[in-house]
Parts: structure tokens; C-alpha cells; sequence
């Protein structure tokens, strides 16, 4: 008799101690047709389920005290497939970058992709009351040094800004603009670089408090 489906377990664990997580959440998406089904881990932080074949989908997994994470796997024609997402867990000082925080040249206004980062940002902070994080916007080093403090500090404020818009509580959010105070590629003053280069410099970082 043909299978018609593929067993999938997928495991959650603590990325540090590798403990496994129990009760996590696992939004689970079929990356064909984008049908999603809300799984939940036992108590040896595994899930299961019967997937199409040959096929991929995507796990997106979260729980309270820990950052999302996600992974893919793409199912065969028989067997079993294995996904396994770790968890970092949330504690002071840990900082993590927010990719595709995008603005116009020279201004602070947010544009539509930005937005749907910060909408899953939103969903995190809700998720995991009593945080507090900083959000900071940070620049490469063209311009001068008061300018890109002042407009990294506009950026940052307008992320905020909107995440307040969409529920999270203004006391658990800090923008902080660093400008070209912190750069983390060799592209500071007079040094010659590509603008892939100066990209890695112009990010938004958020920090636990």
C-alpha cells in the first residue's frame, strides 16, 4: 500500500542547556500553499505530525521567556523527517539584531517591510510581559558624527513609536540612537569601503534591560 504521508517530529530545546521545552508553541507551514496548523510540544519538547511528501515546510516556534526561532525541512517520499529549534532564552543584557528595518536615504519614516518585521517584534514583546528593551538604530560612518546621532536617534524612535501604536506599553520601550558610535565592520572615517559594508553598520539592535 502507497504512503500517502510522512511522519515529521520536531523537537524544541533550550539552545544553551539543550534542555528540551514542553507546552512550546509551533506554528507549523506548509511552504506549497501556506496552510499552517498550531502545534504544542510534550513534556520531552517534541511534536508530531503527518506531513505531505516531499514537500517543505517551515516550523516557527515560540514560548514565553524565550526568543522565537524557526527552522525548514523538506519531507521525502518516505520515512520520518527531524526538524530541531533552539530556543535562546531571554536574560539581561542579551542583545540580537532586527533584519529588514529599512528607511528611505536621509529620513527616519518607516517603509512597508520594516513594518512587518516590527509587527512580529510587537507579537514577542506582548508574548513576554514585563521586558524591557532598548531598541537602538545605528549608521554607517559617512556623514558627520552629530548628524548620524541625531537621525539614528529619530530612527530608533520612530520603530518605537510604532510598536506603542500597536499595543506594547510605551514604559517597557527605550530608543536609543548610537549614530557611528558603535560599528562593528573596519568602515570608520577615511577608510575606503564597499556598500555592502557599510550596510553591516546600519542596523537595529534590540537589548534586554
Amino acid at each position: 500500500m502507497q504512503q500517502l504521508y510522512v511522519d515529521v517530529e520536531l523537537l524544541v530545546f533550550n539552545e544553551k542547556t539543550k534542555k528540551p521545552l514542553k507546552n512550546a508553541r509551533v506554528d507549523w507551514i506548509n511552504r506549497d500553499n501556506q496552510e499552517s496548523v498550531e502545534l504544542f510540544t510534550d513534556d520531552e519538547g517534541k511534536a508530531y505530525y503527518k506531513a505531505d511528501k516531499q514537500t517543505l515546510y517551515r516550523g516557527l516556534a515560540s514560548i514565553r521567556g524565550y526568543m522565537d526561532g524557526q527552522g525548514e525541512v523538506k519531507t521525502g517520499a518516505r520515512g520520518t523527517a527531524h526538524l530541531e529549534i533552539g530556543l535562546v532564552e531571554i536574560k539581561r543584557g542579551l542583545t540580537f539584531q532586527i533584519d529588514n528595518i529599512l528607511y528611505d536615504l536621509n529620513k527616519a519614516t518607516l517603509r512597508p517591510e520594516s513594518k512587518e518585521e516590527l509587527d512580529k517584534l510587537a507579537v514577542f514583546l506582548l508574548t513576554n510581559e514585563g521586558i524591557k528593551v532598548e531598541l537602538s538604530s545605528h549608521t554607517d560612518s559617512r556623514g558627520s558624527d552629530a548628524y548620524n546621532r541625531r537621525l539614528s536617534q529619530q530612527r530608533a524612535q520612530s520603530c518605537v513609536n510604532y510598536l506603542i501604536e500597536k499595543g506594547v506599553n510605551r514604559r517597557s520601550l527605550v530608543a536609543r540612537g548610537y549614530g557611528e558610535a558603535r560599528l562593528i565592520s573596519r568602515c570608520k572615517n577615511g577608510v575606503t569601503c564597499s556598500e555592502e559594508e557599510h550596510q553591516e553598520n546600519r542596523r537595529t539592535e534590540i537589548k534586554v534591560l
